[in-house]
Parts: structure tokens; C-alpha cells; sequence
């Protein structure tokens, strides 16, 4: 089955569909909406949503199609009229299945079967997170300090150390945690900063510096809307859904933080056109990638002191490795 194009909005009362699904037989065109639950159907094409709200059917709602452009209008009452769907322009989100109702945690302990954390659940679901400690290197990576999304990977610098080397600046990231992290990251840019460089980029900046200053990303604009291509590839990234604790979603959240300020330095910094150099860049401005840093010890803070205090961290990294260092 095909994933059509679509996209979704949404008004005080309503949440509206609309579903690009050129050359269907009518005759066999479903769809289904229960709560958060939303189904289409429409051979050569399926679309499942997992919207942000309920919704229900009411007589105010409808189902227009237009034959000349293939598309498909739906219109769905809110249950809980006025209420705000947010996050209705991330597609992959909306694809995601519901983690509440798929995911299923599961424990295996050594010598014993799996069973079900909880009694009366389905058991042939196969969305579930399953954990297993069976053999000795299973406890040895158990025992190493994680990195990756949610810090959930380890063990990749036992059997990838020479790769690893020419990727990220830290060593040995196994045996570190996130505070020896952070005091090895500190000490090292004290060591690559250079006075010289940066009075000399101040007082006589280079006609590259100036002109990255005095860009206008076109992201900045509200306005902006997704190509046909972007929307493929969002709809093409994998659907997975995780468990993560309160804690684990405010450093996820920072980390992203950290990501996007890093990608829009070298979009700025290349005038747009990014180069075979913007992988090394980006790596080296965010601490996330170089150092596998994420941020537990700001997520105590406010909202703007959070996204303020790993702005500062990226910031120092941002005036000692790149080349353009005033931006």
C-alpha cells in the first residue's frame, strides 16, 4: 500500500484533512475516525493517523472529493470543541502509532521465559520494548555509559575505535559519564582556543565572515511551506515510537536544541549551500556530537535558562573550532 500526500488543519471546531489520492476507484474509498484514531482507504493508498485529539463523527462532518486535482477533503468534528491539536505539521508524528496503546514492556530475566508486566493484555501485540540480560557481554554493556538517542547505545568504541576517532573528539565514551564528559570537553577547548585567531577575525573580519552575518536564512520565514520531495521524506522516516521517562524527554528536548542551532550555524555560514565540510562542522559545534554531552544538569532550570544555558555551551564551542567563529 501507498502512504499518500496529506496534510492537516484545523479550526475551533473542526480538524480537516486533506488527502491527495489521485486515480481511486470511489466505489471503494473508506475511512474510519474513533477518538485519536483516524483510517483511509482508498486502493492503491492507506493512511493511518494518530491525531493529537479526539475526534468524532457528527453531521458536521464531511467528505469532499475533486476529481481534476485527485484530492480528498475530510472534515471532522472535535469531542472537545475549541480545543487546540497541536503539532499538526509534523508528519511523521502523525503517523507514529499511539506508544499508549501498541507498546507493551516486556522483561526477560536470565533463565526465565518472557512474561507480560501486565496480566490481561493482548500478548500477540508485537509492539513492545523487550529487555534481556542473558550472557556476560550483555552485563558488561550494561555496566557502560550510554550515548546516542536517549542514551540507549553502548559498546560502539570496543569494536569501531579507529572509526570512531576520525568522527568525535572524545575517547574511551564507554567508560565515561556525563560528568567526565563534560570536564574533558572543557578542558580541551581551553587548549584549542587561540587568542590570535579570533582578535584577528574581530578587528579585520574576512569578506565570508561578513557576508554569513548579513544572511537571511530563508527558514526564519513563517511562511514557508514543504516541497512535494520534503513531504516524501518525512513521510519516509521510520515510525517508531520509545519509553522515556519525564526526564529523558526535557534532555531530548535540549539535545534538539543543540542539533538545530549547530545545522542552522552551518547553514548560515555556507550561504545556504552546504558543503562537504558541513558534516565535520556540525559535529564539532555541537557537543552532543563531539562529546556524546547532553544536558541533565539544565533541565532543573526554567524553560528560557534551559535553552540559554546550552546555547552557551554550543556558543563557546562556536567561537574556537570553526573558521567562521564571529557568526
Amino acid at each position: 500500500m501507498i502512504t499518500p500526500h496529506f496534510r492537516v488543519s484545523q479550526d475551533n471546531d473542526h480538524v480537516y484533512l486533506f488527502i491527495h489520492a489521485p486515480y481511486t476507484n470511489l466505489k471503494e474509498v473508506e475511512y474510519f475516525s474513533n477518538e485519536s484514531d483516524f483510517r483511509f482507504v482508498a486502493s492503491p493508498y492507506f493512511l493511518r493517523l494518530n491525531l493529537p485529539g479526539l475526534v468524532e463523527e457528527s453531521e458536521g462532518s464531511d467528505v469532499h472529493y475533486d476529481l481534476e486535482k485527485g484530492d480528498f477533503t475530510v472534515k471532522l468534528q472535535k469531542k472537545i470543541p475549541g480545543e487546540n491539536f497541536k503539532d499538526l505539521d509534523l508528519l511523521s508524528v502523525l503517523l507514529a502509532p499511539n506508544p499508549q496503546k501498541t507498546l507493551q514492556p516486556k522483561i526477560t530475566l536470565e533463565g526465565e521465559s518472557t512474561v507480560a508486566e501486565s496480566e490481561g493484555e493482548d500478548s500477540s501485540d508485537e509492539w513492545f520494548l523487550e529487555q534481556t540480560v542473558s550472557d556476560n557481554k550483555a552485563k558488561e554493556a550494561v555496566s557502560c555509559y550510554g550515548y546516542g538517542f536517549a542514551n540507549k547505545a553502548t559498546g560502539l568504541f570496543r569494536s569501531h575505535e579507529a572509526e570512531m576517532m576520525e568522527i568525535v573528539d572524545i575517547r574511551n565514551a564507554d567508560l565515561k559519564d556525563q560528568e567526565q564528559r563534560r570536564r574533558e570537553r572543557e578542558v580541551k577547548e581551553l587548549e584549542d582556543f587561540n587568542e590570535d585567531h579570533y582578535l584577528a577575525d574581530l578587528m579585520d573580519p574576512l569578506s565570508l565572515l561578513l557576508n554569513a552575518l548579513k544572511m537571511a536564512p530563508p527558514y526564519l520565514d513563517s511562511d514557508i511551506n514543504l516541497t512535494t520531495e520534503e513531504e516524501d521524506y518525512i513521510i519516509s522516516l521510520p515510525k517508531k515510537s520509545y519509553l522515556v521517562s519525564k526526564v529523558q524527554k526535557k534532555i531530548l528536548s535540549l539535545t534538539v536544541v543543540a542539533l538545530v542551532y549547530s545545522w542552522a550555524y552551518d547553514r548560515r555560514v555556507t550561504e545556504g549551500d552546504h558543503c562537504i565540510e558541513s558534516g565535520w562542522a556540525i559535529a564539532k559545534v555541537c557537543p552532543v556530537l563531539s562529546y556524546f554531552e547532553v544536558f541533565p544538569k539544565e533541565c532543573g532550570k526554567q524553560i528560557e535558562r534551559k535553552v540559554k544555558s546550552v546555547y552557551e555551551i554550543i556558543k563557546e564551542r562556536n567561537l574556537v573550532y570553526p573558521v567562521k567563529s564571529q557568526s
